[in-house]
């Protein structure tokens, strides 16, 4: 269900676990393929961001 996108809290009540803890505890660790496509997705945003400090304007003034 997580990889089908729905939404913990109605994967963890349809299940039958009392949280969603243990529903990520049980489950998250078998998605390997998934981990490796959110690597990917982060590094970009990461890269973004650096990118745009580094062609940020310097605001001190000399």
């Amino acid at each position: 269900m997580l990889m089908a996108g729905v939404p913990n809290k109605y994967a963890m009540e349809r299940m039958g676990h009392s949280t969603d803890g243990m529903l990520k505890n049980v489950y998250q660790h078998t998605f390997k393929s998934k981990q490796e496509e959110y690597d990917v997705v982060l590094n970009d945003l990461f890269n973004k961001q650096d990118k745009k400090t580094d062609t940020a304007p310097n605001s001190k003034e000399e």
